[in-house]
């Protein structure tokens, strides 16, 4: 038998990650730079990598600067809708499984499939970035 508990205490807490990027997101601004964590593949390698701006990027996303946003980072705003996509599902899962309204082994199914094509579609530039 499965237990819905875990479940939904997992997707609290993913929820949970996933606002704290959003809040990260908008307390720092790309404008003042001021980030305290630096992309540590161009502090070394004095090279950009496919994430060097993210954190601008997501700055300039709550902010709904879009058009900034890729400035910094082109693939920040399929990124980020990765993770805000993720929020409402765990949301919407969490609140199906509290009322009952759908048998656990299907969200999990569904969970399963939609997340992991999610994230290959979000992050596949990044994967398979040359």
């Amino acid at each position: 038998m499965l237990y819905k508990q875990p479940y939904q205490i997992i997707n609290l807490i993913l929820a949970g990650i996933f606002i704290s990027i959003m809040f990260y997101s908008g307390f720092f601004s790309a404008e003042k730079n001021n980030h305290p964590i630096d992309c540590q593949v161009f502090e070394n390698t004095r090279k950009p990598c496919p994430t060097c701006g993210i954190s601008r990027s997501f700055s300039e996303i709550v902010r709904f600067n879009f058009d900034k946003a890729l400035i910094y980072n082109k693939y920040s705003i399929k990124i980020f809708s990765f993770f805000f996509i993720e929020l409402v599902l765990r949301l919407c899962f969490f609140i199906i499984l509290y009322f009952n309204l759908i048998r656990l082994r299907i969200i999990l199914i569904s969970d399963i499939i939609i997340s992991i094509n999610l994230f290959l579609y979000c992050f596949k530039d990044i994967i398979f970035y040359v």
